[in-house]
């Protein structure tokens, strides 16, 4: 939806199981286990970056990505000290299925996605 209006917008999901990106027997694959720092795979119409790490922090990962409108970090951050999704100085909202105590924020329901759109799109045209 914000795409739609010109807005780039970066996403970090973090997963608690070892993901693999590509087949065991492929090159790309076999060069990590070779002890490539990093290995960049490209295709016609994407690419990505596999870096053999111990957890990264969000804000490193975070400083890793292009620069965009929007970041967020979303799910599987349960080790990090912050209400799950929000980790923005200046966050407007939380999108959440209950409301923290803690939390100043509005809280909206992450099945509301169009309400959340809006949302972000009045704060941005106000910068």
């Amino acid at each position: 939806m914000l795409a739609t209006l010109g807005l780039t917008i970066n996403v970090v999901k973090h997963s608690h199981q070892d993901v693999e990106q590509e087949p065991p027997h492929k090159d790309s694959a076999r060069f990590r286990r070779a002890s490539a720092q990093e290995v960049l795979l490209a295709t016609p119409y994407r690419y990505a970056v596999m870096r053999e790490h111990p957890a990264a922090l969000l804000a490193d990962l975070r400083a890793r990505l292009s620069p965009a409108n929007l970041t967020l970090g979303v799910e599987g951050y349960t080790d990090t000290p912050m209400p799950r999704g929000l980790d923005l100085p200046g966050a407007i909202a939380l999108a959440c299925d209950v409301s923290p105590p803690y939390c100043m924020l509005p809280v909206w329901p992450p099945d509301q996605p169009e309400q959340i759109a809006l949302l972000i799109t009045r704060q941005l045209q106000q910068c």
